[in-house]
């Protein structure tokens, strides 16, 4: 928990906004008021605000929450990059490139994790082809009778 108070206090301090949860959720504890749209009021305006200790609660259900899904889609990118030796190696050359330029840093964070677009990649297929969170909840179904390289898919499968 002393590490998700750093990383509030951190972000909270910080000019740099970053477009993720932990922004929203900081944007919601300093908003005076936010916009509640009710069928039955129009347009009316209700304060609402998160408390400190609901945005470390919140940060800190995620992260729980998170740990099983993260390390399946990096047992999954492990997988794959195994099979995809060259897709491994193209991988492998973007993060050398990366330390190659930055040598006094040791650790990669969320902002050079994001300047890697091969990475990105690499990573949003492999969560295209094995979808973590939702397979057992969304499954694609084909809604008309198709051809595909000379297999037929018909409606339904």
């Amino acid at each position: 928990m002393e590490r998700v108070d750093e990383v509030i206090e951190m972000r909270s301090d910080a000019a740099k906004q970053r477009a993720d949860l932990l922004q929203l959720m900081l944007e919601a504890a300093s908003r005076e008021h936010i916009k509640d749209k009710n069928d039955d009021v129009d347009e009316q305006y209700i304060a609402k605000k998160l408390t400190y200790d609901e945005v470390v609660a919140n940060v800190f259900l995620f992260m729980v929450a998170g740990y099983e899904t993260t390390s399946t889609a990096l047992a999954y990118c492990t997988y794959v990059l195994a099979n995809y030796p060259e897709e491994q190696h193209k991988l492998q050359e973007e993060i050398d490139e990366y330390f190659s330029q930055n040598e006094n840093e040791t650790d990669p964070d969320y902002d050079v994790v994001n300047r890697m677009p091969y990475m990105d990649m690499a990573i949003k297929e492999v969560l295209r082809m094995h979808p973590i969170a939702l397979s057992p909840v969304i499954n694609r179904e084909c809604t008309q009778e198709t051809e595909v390289c000379g297999i037929k898919i018909t409606k339904g499968k």
